[in-house]
């Protein structure tokens, strides 16, 4: 089932839009593969991770 740009990132149209897209310059450009595909595995996992919230939790042992 083919999903829009804006659904494999769970609702962050930002992330698809070209403005937000790297620029590669040089030899950089030479190795990019164009036919790179991303998809979002278990959408309801990363749903339930989201509602939390996103901020990075940073604990004692992990600084």
């Amino acid at each position: 089932l083919p999903v829009s740009q804006g659904q494999q990132f769970g609702g962050y149209h930002h992330l698809s839009s070209p403005d937000h897209k790297r620029v590669l310059t040089g030899s950089q450009a030479d190795t990019v593969d164009k036919n790179i595909k991303v998809t979002l595995e278990n959408r309801e996992l990363w749903g339930k991770f989201h509602s939390l919230g996103t901020e990075m939790i940073i604990t004692k042992t992990g600084r």
